[in-house]
């Protein structure tokens, strides 16, 4: 069954959508000036996530983990009081909150690859400051 000129144009519109969504994306990964992670007595902030709330309270830090997938070591951070942490995502933001939270069972899956200190250091500090500051 060949392609109908319709179909053609559609998927043709649906496929520069798609780009378009995705240079929009790429463009606020790489131009995101808080690229970090910064702890500090309120929280751990995020700014390597793409969630509209980066910073996640030491009172709501139920567990940290280290995981591996697909050979890379990621940070998993479970949290009480999902729901205040997913209340403003929209769109594709949503959708990744969403699918994080089935998979994982909580939206915060570190990879820290990109970071300049390695992965043991950052997770320790992470924990110990966890630690010292929760309720």
């Amino acid at each position: 069954m060949l392609p109908t000129e319709t179909r053609v144009i559609s998927l043709g519109i649906i496929g520069i959508l798609a780009s378009l969504a995705l240079i929009s994306i790429l463009t606020k990964s790489i131009l995101n000036k808080n690229f970090q992670i910064k702890i500090d007595n309120s929280g751990l902030f995020l700014g390597l996530i793409q969630h509209s709330k980066k910073l996640i309270y030491w009172k709501d830090i139920t567990k940290i983990e280290s995981i591996n997938i697909e050979g890379i070591r990621h940070i998993i951070i479970y949290v009480k009081n999902v729901e205040y942490y997913g209340e403003n995502e929209k769109g594709i933001q949503k959708y990744f909150f969403n699918s994080k939270m089935k998979k994982y069972k909580t939206p915060f899956v570190i990879n820290v690859t990109a970071l300049s200190e390695n992965f043991d250091t950052i997770i320790n500090s992470i924990i110990t400051n966890w630690k010292k500051y929760k309720e």
